[in-house]
């Protein structure tokens, strides 16, 4: 009978790595900014395109399993992005900017329409899940 593995070791050994690169990389954005702005963004378009990738490839699992039609599309559909994500990502960097400008501004205005909706319901409106409801007595 085999006795367990050590790793008392081995992790101790593995954080002292992570913190030396993350200590490495730090020093590599101060020391060069302009490949920081260049390469974080980059970064992030090929980890959207990698989890593109296997989203979509685990929703075409779900389809073929039994999840449906609608399942298999948008599966499809993230595979494709995922992509496009992968063989572009300077491109894909630069209009994430606008989309996460978008989506901001988009939630701004959906937040100051419901907070006009909810004023407008009087001192007892409450949120009910997505409904708003005025729980306020009223005279009858």
């Amino acid at each position: 009978m085999s006795a367990a593995p050590d790793f008392s070791l081995v992790i101790p050994t593995y954080r002292r790595r992570a913190s030396l690169q993350r200590v490495l990389a730090g020093l590599a954005v101060v020391r060069h900014p302009l490949w920081a702005t260049i390469m974080i963004p980059s970064m992030l378009a090929w980890l959207l395109g990698a989890f593109g990738i296997v989203i979509g490839i685990v929703t075409l699992f779900r389809a073929v399993t039994g999840a449906g039609w609608g399942a298999a599309i948008i599966g499809v559909i993230s595979v494709l992005l995922g992509v496009i994500l992968l063989l572009n990502p300077v491109f894909t960097a630069s209009v994430l900017v606008y989309a996460a400008a978008a989506c901001a501004v988009a939630g701004g205005v959906v937040s100051i329409v419901y907070a006009f909706r909810l004023r407008s319901l009087g001192p007892g409106a409450r949120r009910s899940g997505l409904k708003l409801v005025n729980t306020a007595p009223t005279d009858n």
